[in-house]
């Protein structure tokens, strides 16, 4: 049988009835602001990467030094057009060789989706054991709002010989894996999706090429915890002690393993960020494949409507 129906009567917050905010004891670098950029931006070691903007809007306007990333052909398995995969290790590494970044570079990362492409590299350079990475927080309206300039002058880049040291596999996963673990109650699944299709109201499709899946619904036992949820209305990070709360009272937290996932793997990158890199929790890993493979196989359960473990 290929859908579990499930109805239950819920409060949208969330399954808990009570929660109980823990301590927040993570601090993260991996956010900086419009300051600090600016103080840090001609550092020889610093990497400006500019994710979100066509080739032409980029090379009207980009922060001063920022080198230019097409989403849409630079970030993701191009041999895979149906999912937006990671990159193999010989892509990633021609594309830091082309891009000009080292082993030892930091990198910062901005774009104008609210971060979500900056999310998604994040992860990856992460998942390729790249170790000083950041996001401007708020992108790049944060750096038009702070009064700062843009400009139209192309950088120079000298290629690098950039090559993979480490490989953490711990941050991906894959749908055997979940399947293994769906009644482990050390075990959780965050859905970044819109509510509407987490409940099965609206099929999901595919972001970067729109393509609809086949079949409605959420994978078993997962938590609707919407990317936008993540952020404050002008596209900053929600303090750590919000989005503890949010992830909570879904009873997501470091006393499990946490997968994220969404319609093609772009969107579950927000929340990875979230619960790995500012509350810092120990076991998160992104279902690259997510529902662009989960959703078009037929012989697998989705549950429609509510669900709670």
């Amino acid at each position: 049988m290929r859908v579990i129906c499930i109805l239950v009567l819920l409060f949208t917050v969330g399954c808990s009835d009570s929660y109980t905010p823990q301590p927040i004891t993570h601090q993260t670098d991996a956010l900086v602001t419009s300051d600090w950029l600016e103080a840090n931006l001609t550092g020889p070691d610093i990497v400006v990467l500019s994710l979100g903007s066509t080739l032409e809007s980029y090379r009207q306007a980009h922060i001063a030094t920022a080198r230019f990333i097409d989403w849409t052909q630079d970030i993701s398995d191009q041999s895979k057009p149906a999912l937006f995969n990671v990159l193999t290790p010989d892509a990633f590494e021609l594309l830091m060789q082309r891009l000009g970044i080292d082993v030892d570079s930091t990198i910062v990362l901005y774009d104008n989706m609210t971060s979500r492409l900056s999310t998604r590299m994040f992860w990856m350079l992460r998942y390729y054991g790249h170790k000083k990475i950041h996001i401007l927080d708020g992108g790049r309206d944060a750096w038009s709002r702070s009064g700062r300039e843009f400009v139209s002058t192309k950088s120079s880049i000298i290629p690098s010989k950039y090559k993979i040291t480490t490989i953490n596999n711990a941050f991906i996963t894959n749908k055997s894996y979940i399947e293994s673990r769906l009644t482990d109650k050390n075990f959780t699944l965050v859905d970044g999706r819109p509510r509407d299709q987490y409940t099965g109201e609206v099929i999901g499709r595919t972001f970067h090429n729109s393509i609809a899946h086949k079949y409605p619904g959420h994978i078993y036992g997962a938590q609707s915890v919407p990317w936008q949820d993540n952020f404050n209305e002008d596209g900053t990070f929600k303090s750590a002690l919000e989005l503890q709360e949010i992830y909570g009272i879904h009873g997501v937290d470091n006393s499990k393993t946490i997968v994220t996932y969404c319609n093609e793997g772009l969107h579950a990158a927000p929340p990875w960020f979230v619960l790995k890199e500012i509350l810092g929790y120990s076991d998160v890993r992104l279902y690259d494949a997510s529902m662009a493979e989960w959703a078009n196989i037929s012989d697998v359960n989705l549950v429609l409507g509510e669900h709670c473990m």
